[in-house]
């Protein structure tokens, strides 16, 4: 395992070799990690296959990362600079970037930041839900401070907290990210990328 600093909160990486074209930055959901979110399911070996360099980091408060339990610390703002830190840290001028479910937003987040240094933005497990106002309260964040899990009715909220508990991701740093108020995005927002 590879760290850096990325403004003062530690960064676990993997940067998998490959020299055929643009490398890949992997950018993985919530409750999950880089080892979980794309090397189990096969998209190492699929780069490494094809000869493409692929590199995939541990989001600020999951897998090996930093877990930090101050809300502030997750900003959308942040997390983000964290995928352009790594570039950096790499030597990385351009890449492709491939997010999943809020490793979406954040790849959405740096391609809106830094245009030129992405080819190709590819986003998965995100849809019109991006653009529906936040539901009243933090269930989430409930859920992951839940002491008992069987106290947690709604099934997606329960699973969530069930996948947390499988991965041995650190609840109360994930509950200060879903504390994080930023602003949804908007189409026209979108529409620029």
């Amino acid at each position: 395992m590879a760290t850096f600093d990325s403004a003062g909160y530690q960064i676990a990486f993997d940067d998998v070799p490959g020299n055929n074209g643009r490398p890949m930055i992997l950018v993985h959901g919530f409750t999950s990690n880089r080892n979980e979110g794309w090397r189990r399911l096969g998209w190492y070996g699929a780069f490494e296959r094809n000869n493409i360099r692929c590199v995939a980091l541990d989001n600020r408060g999951h897998g090996e990362s930093a877990k930090p339990h101050e809300p502030e610390a997750y900003s959308r703002d942040a997390m983000s600079n964290d995928i352009l830190n790594l570039m950096d840290h790499l030597g990385i001028e351009r890449a492709h970037i491939m997010g999943y479910s809020m490793g979406s937003r954040l790849a959405i987040a740096a391609a809106m930041k830094a245009p030129k240094r992405f080819a190709t933005l590819t986003i998965g497990g995100v849809g019109d839900k991006m653009f529906e106002p936040r539901i009243p309260g933090n269930p989430m964040a409930e859920a992951m401070e839940a002491a008992d899990i069987e106290s947690i009715k709604e099934p997606m909220l329960k699973s969530f907290r069930q996948f947390a508990d499988e991965q041995g991701e650190d609840r109360l740093a994930l509950a200060a990210l879903t504390r994080t108020r930023d602003a949804e995005y908007t189409r026209e927002q979108l529409g620029t990328v």
